[in-house]
């Protein structure tokens, strides 16, 4: 279940935030997004999974995304957004039971709950959970829909640890690592640089609506590609056998204002 992309361009209103980008990804991996905000990477995410038009070629498995259809995509692909509103305050479970592209008996969506932290959340009202449950509760859905695939799945995840503690962003990236190792494809984007080391096999830097970087951590993550594309001047830390990682605490604070209030 490949993602081969040529040629992809995508345009919103006069603005065109994705220039000519080409790659394959394949599954069995965990490939992860990063670039400064703006840079193009949900847009990625959008058009791969067939929610946003594009010129170019995305095929997914063979087929070009944009002739296949919601129902065949939803065999091959979840979507989770960084923000999925709700209208009506559905139990949570209905709403992990909407990924499913079969029924799912009602243990089951318990155990997917369990399995993202949420043990025992069922009936509750889905309005009415804090935003890191609610972000838990869609993972879970997406998990019901690849759980009900006919065949190899992509997890497609936008932000997945945005509004998360600590403790759930490590489950969170060892579930979706879980995922890619019984054979399934992760793309998910973050802004956190040491967590796109730490889970992802491969990481793709995108600025200004093209890749900048592509490979593995260890070869992506330089001073030079942090100073180019994050405009910071913060040195990468390489510990042997281990990823590389980053400490904000290396540069300098900056000076506040008269009054305070730091200055922006």
């Amino acid at each position: 279940m490949t993602f081969e992309i040529d040629g992809l361009s995508v345009r919103r209103g006069a603005r065109t935030v994705l220039h000519e980008v080409s790659l394959t990804l394949q599954p069995g991996a965990v490939t992860v997004l990063i670039g400064p905000n703006g840079s193009g990477k949900s847009t990625l995410l959008a058009a791969l999974s067939g929610a946003l038009p594009y010129q170019g070629s995305v095929r997914l498995h063979g087929a070009e995304v944009r002739d296949t259809g919601p129902e065949a995509l939803a065999g091959r692909r979840a979507l989770m957004s960084q923000q999925s509103e709700l209208a009506f305050p559905f139990p949570v479970h209905e709403i992990v039971a909407l990924g499913a592209r079969r029924p799912l008996p009602r243990t089951r969506i318990d155990g997917l709950l369990a399995e993202v932290g949420l043990a025992g959340f069922g009936p509750r009202n889905a309005m009415a959970l804090s935003g890191g449950e609610s972000q838990r509760m869609h993972l879970a859905r997406a998990l019901a829909q690849a759980e009900t695939a006919d065949a190899a799945f992509w997890l497609m995840l936008d932000e997945p640890v945005s509004s998360l503690d600590l403790a759930h962003q490590m489950a969170t990236m060892d579930r979706a690592r879980a995922f890619a190792s019984a054979g399934g494809g992760v793309l998910m984007v973050l802004h956190d640089l040491n967590l796109a080391v730490r889970g992802g096999d491969r990481i793709i830097v995108l600025h200004n609506g093209a890749i900048t970087a592509d490979g593995t951590p260890q070869e992506v993550m330089t001073d030079a590609m942090i100073a180019r594309v994050y405009g910071c001047d913060l040195p990468v830390n390489k510990v042997p056998d281990r990823a590389p990682f980053l400490l904000v605490q290396s540069l300098p604070r900056a000076a506040g204002s008269a009054q305070g209030r730091p200055a922006i």
